[in-house]
């Protein structure tokens, strides 16, 4: 049984997610920012760019699910009693198409984790004309990236297991009201 409680427990759970995500990512902002500084070779300015760059977007997604979620609670609360076909128009949809953008995301961060591995097992050997020496940038910077994606995929795992049982309540409200 879906009820008011299931939405207002979501949406919390959605701002504490997204508090959560700025603090992380501001931490990998700072953790950047040190290693690009602190560092004095060429391996820490590598290791230095993923979770800079990383960090300035789970902020961003953090902020944004921080700054929407009690007016999104509101509105989806007030809609159960009043129009629950707001629900199954606006929400329904919209939940729906927040699950295939994580299935993308997740994908990408796969893709972006195996990069960083090929990044640091392979691709840091710089072959110019007949001399050949080690990319540590390359090395430093697969390594960061490779930790960084697995990160935020299971970042998105979490996200998407608390959006999947809230989508499945949506939908057996919808089978409910119908």
């Amino acid at each position: 049984m879906f009820t008011k409680a299931d939405i207002e427990q979501y949406f919390v759970n959605e701002k504490e997610g997204g508090k959560w995500k700025m603090t992380t990512g501001l931490l990998s902002l700072i953790a950047g920012v040190v290693l690009f500084f602190a560092g004095a070779s060429s391996y820490y300015y590598g290791a230095a760019l993923p979770p800079a760059i990383m960090g300035c977007v789970l902020f961003a997604v953090g902020y944004i699910a921080y700054s929407r979620s009690d007016a999104r609670r509101k509105r989806n609360v007030y809609a159960y009693d009043m129009y629950p076909a707001e629900l199954r128009d606006e929400e329904l949809p919209r939940m729906k198409l927040l699950m295939k953008k994580l299935k993308s995301y997740r994908w990408l961060f796969i893709l972006l984790a195996l990069f960083g591995m090929a990044l640091f097992f392979r691709f840091y050997i710089v072959c110019e004309g007949d001399t050949c020496r080690f990319s540590f940038f390359r090395k430093g910077m697969g390594l960061t990236l490779t930790i960084m994606s697995a990160f935020i995929i299971f970042i998105g795992y979490l996200t998407w297991k608390r959006a999947d049982k809230y989508l499945k309540g949506l939908e057996s409200f919808y089978k409910m009201t119908t």
